[in-house]
């Protein structure tokens, strides 16, 4: 993520944790855009899932 993007965060209120690369294991996220729903997993060899409604 772009240090700005970070910075711009924090200095909003958002308490941020800047982590290495595929250090967290399992991530998961989604996001209404729209009248979509965008969700995706990590798919590094561990079964996980992205779902929201």
């Amino acid at each position: 993520m772009p240090e700005e993007t970070i910075k711009k965060l924090a200095g909003r209120g958002h308490r941020i944790a800047v982590e290495d690369d595929w250090s967290l294991g399992r991530v998961t996220a989604a996001a209404k855009d729209g009248e979509f729903l965008r969700a995706a997993a990590n798919p590094r060899f561990m079964q996980a899932y992205a779902v929201g409604r």
